[in-house]
């Protein structure tokens, strides 16, 4: 045999090795591209699909679920507020009364106060990982999908007594009582609009996240496709690799055989 048909041999053996070798590892894994080698187009669409799909599932497990506990403490807090003011309504009204005596109205403004101390607390201590929710100064965006665009911005509105505007309102005569009444009708208003708000932030959280599960799945079928292969096929492209690489081998050693009892004839005539 001579040298160059020895090692352009040897060079296909190895070849059929390596791709005997991939094949095996492609059916083991049930996956066609698991390098650039296999399809350097395909293998980059691959990765960019599961960049998506990474961030997607970020934004599924942590982003959203941390928005949506936000939601729920800003929500809870600014329904606690709305039920007080019903307790100031009744208060007020109750002062809204010419028989009242001053005591009685001091004893009622008592508790008006302590009320609307309670409201300024709540607005002003409410907060979720340190980030203040009801006292106007929440105002920040949250990705929740693949885009910027896709970013979510909660800001819901301040719920501070002087905001919901009863600052400086009291039940110590009939006419305040009367005043009182009219303030607290707007400082519902104002609570159910921030109410609304915290709702459709919700609400908008629970559709991108509907929405990203839908992508997920999508995406997640999409690079099954990519890189799944046909076991029946790639059984059959191994069995070919396999084949061939034993026939390869089988070849060289037959030719090294040979060249070996050439080598021994010649050297037993001498």
């Amino acid at each position: 045999m001579r040298v160059q048909s020895y090692f352009g041999l040897q060079r296909l053996i190895q070849l059929s090795s390596t791709k005997m070798t991939r094949a095996l590892m492609q059916l083991a894994e049930q996956k066609r591209i698991l390098s650039p080698a296999d399809d350097p187009a395909g293998f980059a669409v691959v990765q960019k699909l599961k960049s998506e799909l990474k961030s997607l599932e970020t934004a599924n497990q942590s982003n959203i679920p941390q928005a949506e506990s936000l939601i729920d403490t800003a929500g809870s807090a600014a329904q606690l507020i709305r039920e007080k003011l019903d307790e100031l309504e009744a208060l007020a009204t109750e002062g809204d009364n010419p028989t009242l005596t001053t005591e009685q109205r001091e004893e009622l403004d008592v508790q008006y106060q302590s009320i609307l101390e309670d409201i300024d607390s709540l607005a002003q201590d409410t907060a979720f990982n340190g980030i203040n929710l009801l006292d106007g100064s929440l105002n920040i965006k949250i990705l929740v999908g693949l885009q910027s665009e896709s970013q979510k911005t909660l800001e819901f509105g301040d719920l501070g007594v002087a905001a919901i505007e009863l600052a400086g309102t009291n039940l110590l005569t009939e006419n305040d009582s009367e005043t009182a009444l009219k303030y607290l009708s707007v400082a519902k208003s104002n609570v159910d609009l921030v109410l609304s708000r915290i709702n459709a932030a919700d609400k908008s959280l629970d559709f991108r996240k509907e929405a990203n599960d839908k992508q997920i799945e999508n995406l997640t079928e999409g690079i099954e496709v990519l890189e799944g292969i046909d076991p029946a096929e790639a059984a059959a492209n191994l069995a070919v690799w396999k084949t061939l690489n034993e026939s390869q081998v089988a070849l060289l050693s037959s030719s090294l055989d040979y060249q070996s009892d050439v080598f021994a004839l010649l050297w037993s005539r001498k």
